[in-house]
């Protein structure tokens, strides 16, 4: 191949960069920190001011009492993923202005690594929350009677008497939030809304389990196969989390994750195949999900049976 052929396309990049599906959450939930290396450290607790103190009084003359920081760290390496799509030239000349094939095999792209991108982070909360952080709520989420807000209020206490933050993110998968909005207790909440979208659904939630934001996870994926059935990526049985989310996204600040990612990594490039008559159109990027504080995630699973 002649590396004269291949050209990174600004334009096709953007459309990658842009790419989004409301359904898909892992850019929502673990946000994205600029790395310049591929690999580094970042700081992932310091509970050291949670810590009571000896004493704080000084005597006349007297030094003040020294205290240490507690400040861990751990290690990130960046992973490339990318993926492409050939497309021959009869198909090229098929397409009529203002349809673009590039730019929807650049979509199809962005979109299947968006899959395995939410896929990384459903494998990497549920590592996170294998321990004490995580309850089985047995179904009873469906109960139209059940105190929902109740369940909550013991796995924010549990992360904050863990970490020293307030849990500031909740959230649901798709089969949960159709339970949610169906419960009796919640439902006095918003009898009287007529705005009842979706978005707007969401924020009242937000109020009601006082929290910042709610995040409603409902990315669907099909079967390897073109007749296969689509499924829930979340889960079938109902799936809820409870995290703290850094509202000031940095590499020294606790959070329950962070998706660290380097920008000049992240790109579409395009090149000719003259052998089989193809354009060929590929997308990279470059990043890697961790875990920063586990302690800042409860999981409550089986929130419905099914």
């Amino acid at each position: 191949m002649n590396p004269q052929t291949v050209f990174v396309d600004p334009l096709l990049t953007d459309v990658l960069v842009g790419y989004s599906n409301d359904e898909l959450i892992a850019d929502l939930l673990f946000p994205k920190v600029a790395v310049q290396k591929e690999s580094g450290l970042y700081f992932v607790q310091d509970k050291s001011n949670l810590i009571a103190p000896g004493s704080t009084k000084r005597a006349l003359n007297g030094s003040a009492n020294r205290i240490k920081g507690a400040l861990s760290t751990d290690t990130y390496t960046l992973e490339e993923h990318a993926l492409e799509e050939w497309i021959d030239d009869r198909i090229l000349k098929t397409y009529d202005a203002p349809f673009d094939p590039r730019r929807n095999a650049t979509n199809r792209l962005a979109g299947q690594m968006a899959i395995e991108k939410e896929n990384e982070l459903i494998s990497i909360l549920a590592a996170a929350s294998a321990g004490s952080n995580s309850v089985d709520v047995a179904g009873a989420w469906a109960t139209t009677s059940t105190d929902i807000r109740a369940a909550l209020a013991t796995a924010k206490n549990t992360i904050q008497k863990a970490t020293g933050v307030r849990p500031n993110t909740f959230v649901i998968d798709r089969l949960t939030y159709d339970a949610i909005i169906s419960n009796t207790i919640f439902s006095g909440v918003f009898a009287y809304t007529t705005n009842r979208t979706e978005e707007n659904m969401r924020k009242m939630l937000a109020e009601y389990f006082d929290v910042k934001q709610v995040l409603i996870a409902g990315g669907i994926k099909q079967s390897a196969a073109e007749s296969g059935t689509g499924s829930f990526l979340w889960s079938t049985k109902g799936l809820a989390y409870l995290l703290y989310v850094a509202e000031t996204p940095a590499i020294e600040e606790p959070s329950a994750g962070y998706q660290f990612y380097k920008p000049d990594m992240i790109g579409v490039d395009v090149r000719r195949e003259e052998g089989a008559k193809s354009e060929v159109v590929r997308a990279t990027d470059m990043f890697v999900f961790k875990a920063v504080v586990n302690d800042a995630i409860f999981r409550l699973y089986d929130t419905i049976q099914t």
